[in-house]
């Protein structure tokens, strides 16, 4: 499994006061008003209302992830979890042209057809269906299929929490992050380390075949 994001390297769960756990995503986009695309749609950013629907009380927030449970992973070859801000564009990035640079986008492509990874959303996106989707088609458009999951959203940007709630294998997550250079999104460097990770972790499981 590999991390491909924006955001700090994620580490196990620890017990935190409210205001520690408290803190804005570096990867959500400065302003609230929906995004227009180059052909009339409106794409909701992640932090429109939809987002603050969907964060609800804290508590709340908490519960209704504990009952779902995350997909499993068994028996998936690779799994990516992909950021967009930062990632398949600058972070920087608010016009809609500027947004899923095609580059970004290839090099994408690249690390799934070299790995035969999955994609599994951690973006802030996911939160809202009508970005979601949008991500889901961009990402077409470049042969890759839909991404078998999304994080859950246990509480207001704890990003490293969500994406160890879906795996459930927090000990073995340690050194499977790889941080893009948010001002240019995915580079081909960044790309080839992600390769690189996922080639190392599948030679145990080839010398065990």
């Amino acid at each position: 499994m590999a991390i491909l994001s924006t955001s700090p390297a994620p580490t196990p769960p620890r017990r935190r006061s409210v205001s520690q756990a408290s803190g804005r995503d570096p990867s959500l986009p400065a302003v609230d008003r929906p995004r227009s695309t180059s052909c009339g749609r409106q794409v909701p950013t992640p932090r429109s209302q939809s987002l603050q629907r969907s964060l609800g009380p804290r508590g709340e927030a908490r519960s209704e992830a504990r009952k779902k449970e995350p997909p499993r992973v068994e028996g998936l070859p690779a799994v990516l979890f992909l950021d967009v801000d930062g990632v398949l564009h600058p972070v920087q990035a608010r016009h809609p042209r500027q947004q899923f640079a095609t580059g970004c986008l290839a090099l994408v492509a690249d690390v799934v057809k070299a790995t035969g990874a999955a994609i599994c959303l951690s973006t802030a996106w996911r939160l809202d269906p009508s970005a979601r989707r949008f991500v889901e088609e961009k990402l077409r458009e470049f042969g890759l299929g839909p991404p078998i999951g999304r994080t859950p959203n246990l509480a207001q940007f704890h990003r490293s929490r969500e994406i160890l709630a879906w795996v459930q294998e927090d000990s073995k997550m340690h050194g499977h992050f790889v941080q893009s250079r948010p001002r240019f999104g995915l580079q081909p460097d960044t790309a080839q380390r992600v390769v690189e990770l996922f080639k190392a972790q599948q030679q145990p499981l080839k010398s065990h075949a």
